[in-house]
């Protein structure tokens, strides 16, 4: 025992006379251990497991046979109580300028692959997009005859996507309840094992700035 072995270590530098004394001391804070004749692992397999271990010439009398199987045991794995479950890799932290650079490779993917759509003849090409820069030259005979006319067809379809645009983002946008929820799962997330917190402590109330930060936080 490690504790036993420091003992002795430190008994070494006292006298002849303290270390007699102190030794039957380690000696009797010792505990006893009782060595089984028969291990309980092996107990199941012996014939007369009370008793010892058979030497070598009866031990193959001595083997209970019926307990000798093909097969395997299996113990089912249990979980750790204290452990949490493995979690997944790390994710790779993006610089502002990375994740940038990722999204507009991402949308100019998109718009190769439409591209590529309209030349196979998968999908129709899409009508040329009015706006009021491009007005005059799109609609060139139209645009000089009635110029109110087409300003109004202009200004129709930028108010439809305009309109469909403020849809999306409404139908995106979460309620109060959603949001409570959404940030107390985030608040929770993780606190399954282990919970990290963060403790002030303010000398002065009385400053407005103190107060203030207490309040928003």
């Amino acid at each position: 025992c490690r504790l036993l072995r420091r003992l002795r270590r430190l008994l070494r530098r006292l006298p002849v006379a303290k270390v007699f004394l102190a030794e039957k001391e380690v000696a009797k804070a010792a505990p006893e251990i009782e060595i089984p004749f028969v291990e309980w692992w092996d107990a199941p397999l012996l014939l007369d497991a009370a008793s010892s271990y058979p030497d070598a010439k009866h031990l193959a009398s001595s083997i209970n046979e019926r307990k000798v199987t093909h097969l395997i045991e299996h113990p089912i794995p249990i979980e750790p109580p204290c452990e949490g479950p493995p979690s997944g890799p790390i994710p790779l932290m993006l610089t502002r300028k990375e994740r940038k650079k990722l999204r507009t490779q991402a949308r100019l993917q998109r718009q190769r692959d439409l591209q590529d759509k309209i030349r196979m003849g998968v999908i129709p090409p899409p009508p040329p997009r009015l706006k009021l820069s491009n007005m005059m030259k799109v609609l060139t005979a139209a645009a000089t005859k009635d110029p109110t006319k087409v300003e109004m067809e202009v200004r129709a379809p930028v108010e439809a996507r305009k309109k469909k645009h403020e849809e999306m983002n409404a139908s995106r946008k979460l309620t109060k309840e959603q949001r409570a929820e959404k940030f107390r799962t985030k608040m929770t997330a993780g606190t399954d094992v282990i919970v990290k917190v963060r403790v002030y402590c303010i000398d002065k109330i009385t400053i407005k700035l103190n107060r203030i930060k207490v309040d928003k936080n």
